[in-house]
This record gives structure tokens, C-alpha cells and sequence, in this order.
């Protein structure tokens, strides 16, 4: 993350850090017919850890399009 932070500092970059409950995720990898079974618990615990963003979603509670609405609103694009 570190070394993407510095590559993109000339640039008004926003970070945002997507989430979904374990349950949630192990389910949509069943879902999936390009995911190795159990890499979703793998990752769960590593993939944010240590990481700060400038807006969370959870993806439980809006669709894509509220999702990329809910972007664009924040960061007025």
C-alpha cells in the first residue's frame, strides 16, 4: 500500500476501502466460479489491516449504483 501511496502522490488520489461482513463474502465466493474455496477467510483479517481510507462502504446495505452514487457524492465527481 505504501509503495502505491508514493507512485500516486502526484495525483488527488481517494481511498476507498470496501466492506462486507465474513458471511457475506464466503457467500459470494460460492457464488463464483474463478475464487479458490476459503481464500475469502484467508484474506479477511489481512486485506484492510493497517489501511486508512477516505470513505467506507459496506456493500451488505447498498447496490453498485449506490455504491458508485455514494462515491461520486463524497467526492464530488
Amino acid at each position: 500500500m505504501q509503495a502505491y501511496i508514493k507512485l500516486l502522490s502526484p495525483f488527488q488520489v481517494f481511498y476507498v476501502g470496501i466492506f462486507a461482513p465474513l458471511e457475506v463474502i464466503e457467500e459470494r465466493e460460492r457464488g463464483r466460479q474463478d475464487r479458490l474455496m476459503g481464500l475469502a477467510r484467508w484474506q479477511y483479517n489481512l486485506v484492510h489491516q493497517n489501511k486508512s481510507y477516505d470513505l467506507e462502504i459496506d456493500t451488505t446495505t447498498l447496490t453498485l449504483l449506490g455504491c458508485a452514487e455514494l462515491i461520486k457524492t463524497k467526492f464530488n465527481l
